[in-house]
């Protein structure tokens, strides 16, 4: 941080006093030549009113401190100088306000927001509230295991003077590493990735595209050069009744896909990369039944970002996608077999018939309301459908 120099000022009402005493002598004296005639008297009270501005004035300067005023601080310095950091800083002020930040600060929060209000949880929260008042208090405060979109980063707050804090992210290099595969997915390696049949896409939590490499949008949207930053990963794609992979543009005709999932990245906020491959030209003809079909439709549904569930036709859960797991409260660790373990009591058996009842029917759907045994006091409406050609589903 830089600011300018102080400058120090005269109010023009600092000389009000003098001006007074002098124009009271001259006044004083005015009067005195005009009634008394007396030119000696006169000159005494203006003398008198000289010396009494004079008094004032040596006063002033004896006793009165001068006055001086802080110009604007200049942070043009001081993003310079955090620019050449491999580290997220940012400055806040007294009043909480983000005042400084160089860009990996806004790569790695996708955007400006304020400390210690970021977007992580609400423990990493309380935590950076604590080191900032730490930092006001003692002048440095830390928090460290701040887990950032997958990533663990330590937090340094040093107190700048009395008035700033200037909070550095320190171990951002694995969130770097996301930023860089986009980058090399969308670039010359992204093509030389087609040269050799992979298409690649890096799919966000929410199924958007945030980059693809040129192959896999001239097979997805018939054009190289079209943007597909934010489009929905999934529309791109169908299954037949076999249970193939296609691209929705291409048709039932097109050419059978294998979608491989690569989570480079731990946690359930991190994008992750998606790869697409033709499928030989043998397992192409063979109808993907059993395993092999349901491989592919669980890769389809983990890039949903609407919870979704499949279930056999015995009424056990073959597969379900995380958005799902959020939403039921799930265990990942001892996932339930059949959906009536997820609810109350009450609503079991109503479940139940409706799952068997559209398990061994025509493909159609209905809504019905469950409460789920974590939360009994909320009602969760869910869209139970029948379906055909999903491998085991």
């Amino acid at each position: 941080m830089a600011s300018l120099p102080l400058q120090s000022f005269k109010s023009p009402r600092a000389l009000l006093p003098l001006v007074a005493a002098v124009a009271a002598g001259f006044l004083a004296a005015a009067v005195v030549l005009l009634t008394l005639n007396d030119r000696a008297i006169a000159a005494g009270f203006l003398a008198a009113g000289i010396l009494a501005a004079g008094a004032l004035y040596g006063a002033r300067r004896l006793l009165a401190t001068e006055q001086t005023v802080e110009g604007p601080t200049d942070w043009s310095v001081a993003y310079a100088l955090a620019a050449a950091s491999d580290d997220a800083l940012a400055v806040t002020d007294r009043a909480g306000r983000l005042v400084c930040a160089n860009g990996r600060y806004e790569a790695l929060f996708a955007g400006w927001p304020t400390p210690p209000s970021l977007p992580v949880s609400d423990n990493a929260v309380a935590a950076l509230g604590v080191a900032a008042r730490t930092a006001w208090r003692d002048g440095e405060g830390r928090a460290d295991g701040i887990e950032v979109f997958g990533a663990s980063v330590s937090v340094r707050v040093a107190r700048a003077g009395d008035e700033s804090l200037v909070w550095r992210f320190i171990g951002i290099q694995a969130l770097d590493l996301a930023a860089q595969l986009e980058s090399i997915i969308g670039g010359g390696t992204g093509d030389r990735l087609g040269s050799a049949g992979i298409m690649a896409a890096m799919v966000t939590p929410e199924g958007r595209i945030r980059a693809a490499n040129r192959v896999f949008r001239a097979r997805a949207m018939g054009n190289g050069e079209a943007p597909a930053e934010g489009r929905d990963f999934a529309r791109f794609l169908i299954t037949d009744s076999s249970g193939l992979v296609r691209f929705e543009r291409e048709g039932l005709d097109g050419t059978p896909l294998r979608v491989l999932q690569i989570p480079f990245l731990e946690g359930e906020d991190t994008p992750m990369l998606v790869t697409l491959l033709d499928e030989e030209q043998g397992a192409a003809v063979a109808p993907a039944i059993g395993a092999s079909a349901t491989a592919h439709v669980r890769s389809l549904i983990a890039l949903l970002p609407s919870g979704l569930a499949l279930v056999d036709r015995d009424g056990r859960f073959v597969s379900m996608n995380d958005a799902f797991v959020r939403a039921t409260r799930v265990n990942a660790a001892a996932p339930p077999l059949y959906p009536g373990d997820l609810v109350v009591r009450e609503d079991k058996a109503a479940l139940a018939d409706a799952v068997r009842r559209f398990a061994g029917g025509a493909a159609q759907s209905a809504e019905m309301q469950i409460r789920l045994q974590d939360a009994p006091e909320e009602p969760v409406a869910i869209t139970i459908a029948g379906a055909r050609g999903l491998g085991d589903a």
